[in-house]
């Protein structure tokens, strides 16, 4: 099959799901934010941060790791995520039961909140690895169809328990089921796929620490920097209700960037199995990759920018609207980030997820020492602040790597033609006289595909091309011989 075609299906399917289950997700915690309050709600986030920076350990790169093996050697399914699984559970266990000994040893006051988030967790860690399991395989189409389901039922069954009066808990329970459910079906279709080999032996362990450690610190890094935040406003002083606007921001944020994780993980796969072959096409899926997500990223900055009050009260309610000052610092990382995934999946593509960890982890001493010299002066806004300046220093630590190691082009390169759109759109925001989101939002969207024709940052061919590539019937993926099958990078051997 085209490279071009496999991304597009598989980008296609990815946006269904996505869009979907992050809809349905988005809309439990507006609801959930308003039915808890601020300080309810930032109890809820803050506990969801702990809780995942403690089990940062289950996850490790290996789900990253089993999609990029597995899109090379397409029959070691069975073998990757039957060890991984006993290995994550094994992990789960151990890190549950420290966290239960740390918080019973500190007198933690929401230690049986925090234990229960940790517990909802593990089980989507679980949904997570029959999901990667399903998308080295390139089946798009079933990660996307339970994933879009499950959320639904998060949203129905955690919604109707708030409703019912049993506020943090209902929304606990709600997504514990939910959870269960996404992990028993992505790995029952995982198993019909490739029936597991629950074990481990000494090889395989060898093989995988090699592999998985600059993955795991590049997964590890960008948990902490992602969730930290969180934990150090409460730690140093911070009342659960600026917590709860501050996260409140960064759900928003997080909708946002949704289309950023859907390029980058429908284009792993690809990119793993061009780089052996054909570097060339990796370089120009590359390209494409970075010049959509700038056509996305940057108006999307900019609109919840200058619209910030709008959609605070429109989202939220009144009681959140210091949450809009946040969106000053919040609002541009949105453009980064996009970049941001994309440079970190081509890293790992290219097997250089040593230079990933570099950058995340140099990014994560920045984001550290900003948070604690910013919050204890500007609250939830030197946050937001430490946010962006993190994004930054990633985006133009992956882009010397990248340039240094493939040749592939700087960001900035494709970015003008986009900036241009985005200038016009910015100024039609600017100058709207209130009509309100539900006409701005439409208007805007009609102004800047315009603008974006207009500049030629997007043209009606390519426009016309990728219509084509999503409307192809995919052949199936052809399996590698042992004569062809590539060997593992030179950082993983």
């Amino acid at each position: 099959m085209h490279t071009l075609i496999r991304a597009g299906r598989n980008l296609a399917f990815k946006t269904t799901g996505e869009v979907l289950s992050r809809l349905a997700f988005l809309v439990l915690f507006i609801a959930a934010a308003r039915a808890l309050g601020s300080a309810d709600y930032g109890r809820f986030n803050y506990a969801v941060s702990l809780a995942g920076l403690a089990l940062v350990g289950m996850d490790l790169g290996l789900n990253t790791l089993l999609v990029r093996e597995v899109a090379r050697q397409p029959q070691e399914l069975g073998r990757w995520l039957g060890s991984l699984l006993v290995i994550k559970l094994i992990l789960a266990g151990v890190i549950l039961a420290g966290l239960a000994w740390g918080l019973g040893l500190a007198g933690a006051e929401q230690a049986s909140l925090i234990l229960a988030v940790a517990g909802v967790q593990v089980l989507w860690g679980l949904s997570e690895l029959g999901a990667a399991g399903l998308a080295a395989r390139e089946r798009m189409d079933l990660e996307a169809g339970v994933k879009s389901a499950t959320r639904l039922v998060a949203l129905l069954l955690a919604g109707w328990l708030m409703w019912t009066g049993h506020g943090l808990y209902g929304l606990v329970l709600g997504l514990a089921g939910a959870n269960a459910l996404a992990a028993a079906a992505n790995l029952s279709l995982t198993w019909r796929l490739a029936p597991w080999r629950v074990g481990l032996s000494l090889e395989f362990l060898g093989r995988l620490i090699k592999g998985a450690l600059p993955l795991a610190f590049t997964g590890v890094f960008i948990l902490i920097y992602s969730r930290v935040d969180v934990v150090m406003l409460s730690a140093l002083g911070r009342t659960f209700a600026e917590v709860g606007w501050y996260t409140a921001a960064m759900r928003v944020t997080d909708a946002l960037g949704i289309l950023a994780g859907l390029v980058a993980a429908s284009l792993l796969p690809v990119m793993a199995d061009l780089h052996q072959r054909q570097p060339e096409d990796l370089a120009r899926l590359y390209r494409q990759g970075l010049r959509l997500l700038l056509l996305v990223g940057l108006p999307a900055a900019a609109g919840l920018l200058l619209e910030r009050q709008a959609v605070v009260m429109a989202v939220f309610g009144p009681v959140y609207v210091p949450a809009a000052a946040a969106f000053l610092w919040l609002a541009p990382t949105v453009a980064l980030v996009f970049v941001n995934y994309l440079q970190l999946t081509t890293l790992a593509a290219l097997g250089r997820q040593r230079l990933g960890a570099a950058s995340t982890g140099l990014a994560l001493l920045v984001n550290l020492g900003l948070n604690w010299w910013w919050i204890p002066r500007f609250g939830y806004l030197g946050a937001a602040a430490a946010t962006l300046a993190t994004e930054a220093v990633l985006l133009l630590l992956n882009a010397w790597f990248l340039r240094r190691v493939a040749g592939l082009e700087w960001p900035f390169a494709a970015a003008w033609r986009p900036l241009i759109a985005t200038a016009v759109i910015a100024l039609f925001l600017v100058l709207e006289p209130g009509w309100g989101l539900g006409l701005v939002i439409p208007l805007a969207m009609a102004v800047y595909a315009g603008a974006a024709l207009g500049c030629r940052a997007v043209q009606w061919g390519e426009l016309a091309q990728l219509w084509t590539l999503l409307r192809r019937r995919p052949a199936a993926p052809a399996q590698p011989t042992p004569e062809s099958s590539p060997e593992p990078p030179a950082e993983a051997a």
